[in-house]
């Protein structure tokens, strides 16, 4: 969750696309249950409850 709020970054654009497609996805995962294209996946991390 560190890249959390970095995606803006000049250093999140510089990785290769499917670095940050692979980023992309965990952070959706984590915060919705569902990757950036809509599939359904299992969260690893605890409920933040926010």
């Amino acid at each position: 969750m560190a890249w959390g709020g970095l995606q803006d970054t000049t250093t999140f654009k510089k990785l290769p696309l499917i670095e940050q497609r692979r980023i992309l996805n965990i952070i959706s995962t984590e915060l919705t249950g569902t990757d950036i294209g809509g599939n359904v996946k299992q969260q690893n991390g605890k409920k933040a409850g926010c």
